[in-house]
């Protein structure tokens, strides 16, 4: 390898939605373009990297609800117009999620800003 590469000592969820994402996301704006499965983009949310389960849903179930929150913020900033039911269940059958241990930074020479 030509260029050195670094790890970050995080660990990672990436979210990408299913139907009933876009499904809500049409009802709340119906004059919009509609979004669609095709657009997928993931989101990745940090995490620390020190876990060791067998079971990935242990790793994700703790902040289920605030990433639903997100994810929901990032079409809608209005809570009133959020499902009312946002339980585990609810959010396995809103989104696919992954969790990865490793995070590779493949531009090190750029810092890694804070965003409020």
């Amino acid at each position: 390898m030509e260029k050195e590469i670094t790890t970050l000592n995080r660990a990672f969820i990436s979210i990408v939605p299913k139907q009933p994402y876009y499904d809500w996301a049409n009802m709340v704006f119906p004059d919009s373009a509609p979004m669609t499965p095709d657009q997928q983009e993931a989101t990745a949310y940090a995490i620390s990297d020190d876990f060791a389960v067998e079971d990935l849903a242990d790793v994700v179930k703790p902040y289920a609800p605030f990433i639903f929150e997100m994810e929901l913020h990032g079409v809608c900033t209005d809570p009133d117009t959020w499902p009312t039911i946002r339980d585990w269940k609810t959010f396995n059958s809103w989104f696919h999620y992954h969790v990865g241990s490793m995070v590779w930074d493949l531009v090190p020479e750029l810092p890694i800003a804070h965003e409020e």
